[in-house]
């Protein structure tokens, strides 16, 4: 590598003990970035449990010399394409100090052990309002490509009750009876987004049911008869609501059932003192989800720019 890290600097492999401070690691940089915390510690053990993820190969934690964790970065690979997860990041105390240089480094430098597909392309997701990140990203060969946002609901006041079109059943998950009802209603509906690739049932329980804030009764899938057509999954925890998957199928779309689903979750977060409930979109969605939340009374909080190089 032509970086090292700097001198006052280590860096070793993580390991499961690192979890807690890796997680706090994590709050500091969403805290300074957007003012609260936007992870917690399961979304980062949920991360390290990942098929094909090996925590002693994929994942480095970096200390000052101190003994102060000041920098973490994961890697993955998947569907083509190579990532360094947005959870990577430099403790706002140790930014602009060469450590953000070794990581970016370090992860094409794993990139190119580990991928034999060529081309090898790299993502990585960033906050679109941080302009020095951004230019950064820029003077690294890092192409802007796609735009998200994560809209938020502020749970208040009740939220409308849900409205259910004729001939629809929308009930709550159930355990043992939904899982690949579910699964395989995501994946069909999931499949008209952009570079969407289908994710398999295990990859996809292990990410998504196995969370342990995964709410199966703030779940909610909608039916067609005994056909299911649409699906709301969950979480809930100290961070507030989730709404990790919002799915409908095509030949059911257009007819408010995605409408319904939100409110009823919005309803049953409400009814237990959730505050507030939030979710991730692509901000140029080809089948116009930036519209329905903001029907559902969303409204973009944070926005977030994905960016791709193409390794030589």
């Amino acid at each position: 590598m032509k970086n090292e890290l700097p001198q006052d600097y280590a860096v070793r492999a993580a390991t499961l003990d690192d979890a807690q401070a890796v997680t706090d690691l994590i709050i500091a940089c969403d805290i300074e970035e957007f003012g609260r915390p936007e992870y917690g510690r399961e979304d980062l053990l949920t991360m390290w449990r990942r098929k094909n993820f090996d925590l002693a190969q994929d994942a480095w934690v970096i200390f000052a010399d101190d003994g102060t964790l000041v920098g973490y970065a994961d890697m993955h690979y998947a569907g083509g394409l190579v990532r360094l997860n947005n959870n990577s990041c430099v403790h706002p105390a140790h930014k602009n100090r060469g450590v953000e240089e070794w990581m970016f480094e370090r992860a094409e430098a794993w990139a190119r052990e580990r991928v034999a597909d060529a081309p090898i392309v790299i993502r990585h997701v960033i906050n679109a309002n941080a302009p020095l990140r951004v230019a950064r990203m820029k003077r690294w060969g890092y192409d802007a490509v796609r735009q998200a946002w994560i809209m938020h609901i502020d749970l208040n006041e009740q939220p409308p009750a849900p409205i259910i079109p004729d001939g629809i059943v929308v009930r709550a998950f159930e355990r043992g009876r939904d899982e690949h009802d579910a699964w395989m209603c995501i994946q069909e509906a999931f499949r008209d987004l952009w570079q969407h690739q289908d994710v398999p049932y295990d990859e996809w329980a292990s990410f998504v049911l196995e969370h342990k804030a995964f709410a199966a009764e703030l779940s909610f899938l909608a039916f067609d008869d005994v056909e299911i057509v649409g699906a709301a999954i969950t979480l809930n925890d100290e961070l507030g609501g989730w709404v990790q998957q919002v799915a409908v199928r095509r030949p059911w779309r257009n007819r408010g059932i995605a409408l319904a689903l939100l409110h009823s979750v919005f309803g049953e977060l409400y009814k237990r003192g959730v505050a507030d409930a939030g979710l991730e979109v692509d901000a140029e969605s080809l089948t116009g989800a930036t519209r329905l939340y903001e029907r559902a009374g969303m409204r973009v909080k944070n926005q977030f720019t994905e960016f791709r190089k193409t390794l030589e």
